[in-house]
Order: C-alpha cells, then structure tokens, then sequence
C-alpha cells in the first residue's frame, strides 16, 4: 500500500518572544531566570548566527523552504538548480545550523 506525503505545513514562529528574551539577555536580566530558558536563548542565539552566517543563496533557499515553506521545485527553479543539487545544499545547510546548535554552550551572562 503506498501513502501519499502530507504536505510540510510552516509553523507559525514565535519571533516575538525570541527577540524578547534575547533583549532581555543583552541587558543582563538573565540572572533570575532557570538555566534551560538561559539555554535555549543561547541555542537560539547560535542558530540566528549561523544562519546569518551562510552564504546569501543558501539562506534564501534555507529560509524560503524551511521557514516559509515553500516548494523545493519551485525554490530550485528561481535559483537555477536541480531539485537535488538543491536537496544537498539544503542538507549541508541544515548540518551547519545543527552543529552550531549542538555546539558548546556559551559562557552563562551573570
């Protein structure tokens, strides 16, 4: 029996309240808070960089796709690739975010 793919439907982000808690990091105000949401601001922080740290084409790819879900053909064809030039790009793209996620937590803001 084959099952059809259910089409990726984006998650609504909650930006807000990430630029939110990252304000309140940079002004210091982290001291009281528990050590998970201190790390998730940090985890959060080190995708934001990674992410603004990759190329401009494999930004808008990674973004149109993963963020605002659009269509790898479609996404593919506005940048001139092939749908699996364009599936190796974006999986070198989601590894580099993953590492910088994984990566060693920053020094704790006090």
């Amino acid at each position: 029996m084959l099952l059809r793919k259910k089409k990726r439907v984006p998650l609504p982000m909650a930006q807000d309240t990430v630029d939110t808690m990252l304000e309140r990091s940079r002004q210091g105000e982290v001291a009281h808070l528990p050590e998970s949401i201190i790390r998730g601001e940090q985890v959060a922080r080190s995708i934001s960089d990674a992410v603004a740290s990759l190329p401009a084409d494999n930004r808008a790819m990674f973004v149109a796709i993963d963020v605002h879900g659009e269509d790898k053909v479609t996404v593919a064809d506005r940048h001139g690739l092939s749908v699996s030039a364009l599936k190796a790009r974006l999986h070198r793209v989601r590894k580099t975010i993953r590492r910088a996620a994984e990566a060693e937590p920053r020094a704790m803001v006090a």
